[in-house]
């Protein structure tokens, strides 16, 4: 059957809500039924993903199903088959990649211009949010403030994960505060850079400073072509000073002692190293087809004692992992060396600019930078609010199909998401 082309832009109706919504839900969604808080937010963004495609088909958005959707839908059928007994092991663990697919293609539709504000107020909300628990406002705080124990945001799981997650949205709330006028600004600037420091996250730290250049918008003066960027620098400094104050007399960042660690013999930055280390030792045993989900957590015993037999000195760094800290290799302890091709390839899309856009550089492009610094010294990929905002970025970065598949093969993704809800439910 011939595939139609994909009309103009005007004629497609806007998915930008529902990708706003889906992103927001599972960043603020928190349920503390369990102790496993990534389950409850990977439902919600597969029920969100799932609710979106729905609208989207009823709707009749063209939404494209090309060679590229149809490898990361059949990615996981392929492992499975595979390694069918250790990749379903944790086969729950396959309905947030897919929700993610799912969330990608879908964004493929979406516009900046029009997720630009609602993902900016939820940048706004999540920096409130960091000021309620640096003050110390119970409903936002978990656990007590103690020389060994940060307090944990209840919405989001942990302080650096609240980091990341501002990090990831400074780009989109950088370039719209920069285009207000300069009172909201400078208000929203210094709320957001404090935020940050209030996290006590020093990845998210760096993060934010290295996708300036991803997304900093090139000023429009040409009188004052250095206000926005004296504008931003000023409010930054403000900002970071006004945390570390508060944090001087609060004590619940602990400030201080997040910078004294980096050059701790045993602090959690030389940490860090070491797993490093360990990885690299042992990445001639990764390059395979992937043991499914969390197949990093069933391996990792074994690749440390491998490790530490070799280098004995470093068993103070003995250290019981979940994630790998380092997404690019836990992505390809779960997918092998094919998924990790593929993740590759679709970076190098996104860093690519199409025929329709002036230039690459902008909000998505941001958060996918903060996204990769990130994911070298933690898992924001296996963290259901940056996954997905991730999986949003890509999809607006790599924009829509050239052609549009047949209504039947659109409801394609619809289904494979409600089967992959199964294990969940």
């Amino acid at each position: 059957m011939a595939e139609a082309r994909s009309p103009t832009p005007a004629k497609v109706p806007p998915v930008d809500t529902a990708l706003a919504l889906v992103v927001t839900a599972t960043t603020l969604f928190w349920w503390s039924a369990t102790d496993r808080l990534d389950l409850p937010k990977q439902a919600v963004l597969l029920v969100g993903v799932i609710l979106a495609w729905g609208w989207a088909l009823l709707r009749r958005v063209p939404v494209g199903v090309d060679w590229l959707s149809g490898a990361l839908l059949a990615a996981p059928v392929l492992v499975l088959a595979v390694a069918p007994g250790e990749a379903a092991a944790r086969v729950e663990g396959w309905a947030g990649w897919l929700a993610a697919v799912g969330l990608f293609l879908l964004a493929r539709r979406g516009t900046v211009a029009g997720l630009a504000k609602p993902l900016t107020a939820l940048a706004l909300g999540l920096a409130a949010i960091a000021w309620l628990q640096a003050l110390g406002v119970p409903w936002f705080t978990i656990g007590g403030a103690t020389e060994k124990l940060r307090n944990v945001v209840g919405t989001l799981g942990n302080p650096n994960q609240l980091g990341w997650m501002i990090a990831l949205l400074l780009p989109w709330a950088g370039t719209v505060l920069l285009r207000a006028p300069r009172v909201p600004a400078a208000l929203g600037l210094v709320l957001l850079s404090s935020a940050l420091v209030f996290t006590g996250c020093r990845t998210a730290w760096v993060a934010a400073v290295l996708s300036l250049p991803a997304w900093l918008p090139w000023p429009r003066s040409k009188r004052t072509p250095w206000l926005p960027y004296a504008l931003l620098g000023a409010t930054v400094a403000v900002g970071s000073f006004t945390a570390i104050a508060l944090d001087h007399v609060t004590r619940r960042t602990r400030v201080d002692q997040r910078l004294r660690d980096l050059s701790d013999r045993k602090g959690s930055a030389r940490g860090r190293v070491y797993i490093w280390r360990v990885h690299l030792h042992n990445l001639p045993f990764m390059l395979g087809v992937g043991g499914g989900p969390e197949s990093f957590q069933r391996r990792w015993p074994k690749h440390q004692s491998a490790f530490l037999a070799k280098h004995p000195e470093q068993r103070h760094f003995h250290s019981g992992l979940r994630h790998a800290h380092a997404d690019v290799v836990e992505v390809l302890m779960d997918f092998g060396l094919p998924g990790l091709l593929l993740g590759g390839f679709l970076v190098f899309r996104a860093l690519r600019r199409r025929e329709d856009e002036p230039t690459v550089r902008g909000p998505p492009l941001g958060s996918l930078v903060a996204l990769g610094v990130c994911g070298l010294t933690a898992f924001p990929l296996y963290y259901a609010p940056s996954l997905a905002l991730g999986a949003l970025c890509l999809g607006l970065r790599l924009g829509p199909t050239r052609w549009v598949a047949p209504a039947w093969l659109r409801a394609l993704p619809l289904v494979v998401l409600l089967v992959a809800a199964v294990p969940l439910g």
